[in-house]
């Protein structure tokens, strides 16, 4: 049988530490579970660079009644995993904790159903406690009803259970799947968590679809957007005039790509017992791959040969992300990052 596809679903993953926004280092890939039930849907899910998309086959010589072919469909499961280590270094998001992961679905913002994430950019406020199908719940030294919600608020499972003979009540979720759970004792939410399994060591998050609340009309397509934010750390440039220069320079000034003025010079010896002009922007600075302008360092100098005073400027580099340091002031953590030049 001849099958035609229709596109029904974008999600384009912006990130503005790229250019143009366009995110390269992170891929969505649908879960085990959720890979067969799309086959047996007979959808295909596609990545084109920083765009990830869903279609759906149909017979040609058919119309296609969206709300026919999804039937029973439900939520379906992505995992959105980084291809670049230094993901964090550049990214204004939290480090995650080992049992954490962030968790996006359409529908979760309350301000524009367009974004996957609850803020304008991805945030702490995206972060769930990550657990397998088989947990256990911490319970208070008493008689206790335990009731386990899924997503939409339906009780799952219900338990009495006596905290004082023992204090953890073991739960299986495993006939129910991957999804978002909540966990309420007395009728009081003890919390929120996110249960699956056998993700890769390099998973950001998980990407819910819920297509019970995307389009049905033939005609639309579901576009939605998952945005991050560049991090802000303080720029630092260590300035080291070689000694085979014969200069004496008189005046050393760093002007960042906005014209802002850098703090220094301060004196600093560094690696290698060098003396080092040590120049840091008075406020963080937005992190690019590519930025738009170089901050630039202008000396004023004399030489051997004459007293007049010569101007040199020199285009500095972008500042590498592989390494950020954490700084304290006044009570306050920062994140630094430094680079030497060699003049």
């Amino acid at each position: 049988m001849n099958i035609s596809y229709q596109k029904w679903f974008e999600a384009r993953i912006t990130h503005t530490y790229f250019p143009d926004a366009i995110c390269p280092v992170l891929d969505i890939q649908p879960l085990s579970a959720t890979r067969t039930r799309l086959k047996n849907f007979n959808i295909l899910a596609k990545k084109k660079g920083n765009v990830f998309s869903m279609y759906l086959g149909y017979d040609p010589s058919k119309t296609l009644q969206l709300t026919e072919a999804l039937q029973g469909l439900d939520s379906v499961f992505f995992q959105v995993t980084m291809q670049d280590i230094h993901f964090f270094n550049y990214t204004q998001i939290p480090s995650l904790g080992e049992q954490e992961v962030f968790y996006f679905q359409n529908g979760i913002n309350q301000n524009n159903a367009d974004l996957l994430q609850k803020e304008d950019f991805v945030s702490k406020a995206d972060i769930l406690p990550l657990k397998p199908w088989n947990f256990t719940v911490s319970v208070p030294k008493k008689e206790v009803e335990i009731e386990i919600k899924d997503r939409s608020g339906e009780v799952i499972t219900q338990k009495k259970w006596d905290g004082t003979l023992v204090s953890q009540l073991p739960v299986d979720l495993s006939v129910f799947g991957t999804g978002v759970y909540e966990v309420w004792i007395d009728g009081v939410l003890s919390e929120t968590v996110l249960c699956t399994q056998g993700l890769p060591e390099n998973c950001l998050g998980i990407l819910c679809l819920d297509t019970s609340t995307l389009p049905m009309v033939n005609e639309e397509e579901a576009t939605f957007s998952l945005d991050f934010k560049t991090r802000s750390v303080f720029w630092q440039y260590q300035v080291v005039v070689s000694d085979m220069r014969k200069i004496q320079v008189q005046d050393l000034k760093v002007t960042g790509t906005d014209k802002t003025v850098f703090d220094g010079p301060v004196s600093r010896s560094i690696v290698g017992g060098q003396n080092a002009k040590v120049f840091t922007s008075p406020q963080p600075l937005p992190l690019f791959k590519v930025p738009g302008q170089s901050p630039q360092l202008e000396i004023a100098y004399t030489n051997d040969f004459s007293n007049r005073k010569n101007r040199l400027e020199i285009k500095l580099p972008n500042p590498e992300t592989e390494d950020l340091i954490q700084v304290e002031e006044g009570g306050k953590k920062s994140l630094l990052t430094t680079t030497i030049i060699y003049v």
